[in-house]
C-alpha cells in the first residue's frame, strides 16, 4: 500500500512550555481538515531532550493515546521513544538523545496526539521548570494511506 507522509517537528523549550504544555502534556494537531483517514502510522526519527540534572538514566517518550499494535505493561500511555544520556553540554546541562529505532505505531483516525515525558521510574516530568526538564525537539513521521489506495471492502465500512 503506498502512503503520504507528513513529517511534524516540535520545539519545546523554556518559553513555550509554559505556554503551549498542560499539566505536562503537549497537545499535537495531526489533522488540520476533515479527512476520514482509517488510520495513521507515526514513528518518531529524532528525540533529544535538554536538562539541568542528570539523576536520571533515560527518559520515555510518551502519548495518552493507545494504538492498534501496542501493548505496555504499565498500561499508562504508549511509549513512542526512549532518550538515554548523551552527554554534558556545560556544567549544569545535560543532552539525552533517543536510543535506537522508534516502533511504527498504528493510530486509529488520529486528529492529535498528547505527548509527555516520564523518567526511568515512569513518573511524569514537567518541562521548562528549575531543576528538571529544560526543553525537547521530537520530529515525527506520519503516514497515511493514500487516497484511492483503500480497498474497496474495508472502505464501505467506514462510516460517513
Amino acid at each position: 500500500m503506498d502512503y503520504t507522509d507528513q513529517y511534524v517537528y516540535v520545539n519545546v523549550g523554556d518559553a513555550v512550555a509554559a505556554t503551549e504544555m498542560d499539566n505536562d502534556e503537549l497537545r499535537l494537531t495531526l489533522n488540520f481538515n476533515n479527512d476520514r483517514v482509517p488510520y495513521a502510522l507515526v514513528e518518531v526519527i529524532s528525540f533529544i531532550i535538554k536538562t539541568n540534572n542528570s539523576t536520571n538514566n533515560r527518559f520515555t517518550l510518551k502519548c495518552t493515546e493507545l494504538p492498534q499494535n501496542y501493548l505496555g505493561y504499565d498500561n499508562i500511555g504508549s511509549a513512542l521513544a526512549i532518550a538515554g544520556f548523551s552527554a554534558d553540554i556545560t556544567a549544569g546541562n545535560h543532552v539525552y538523545e533517543m536510543c535506537g529505532a522508534a516502533p511504527k505505531l498504528m493510530f486509529a483516525n488520529p486528529r492529535m496526539l498528547t505527548l509527555y515525558i516520564t523518567n526511568d521510574q515512569g513518573v511524569k516530568q514537567p518541562v521548562g521548570v528549575p531543576d528538571n526538564i529544560e526543553g525537547f525537539t521530537v520530529f515525527l513521521k506520519v503516514s497515511y494511506p493514500k487516497s484511492g489506495e483503500i480497498p474497496g471492502l474495508y472502505r464501505a465500512q467506514i462510516p460517513l
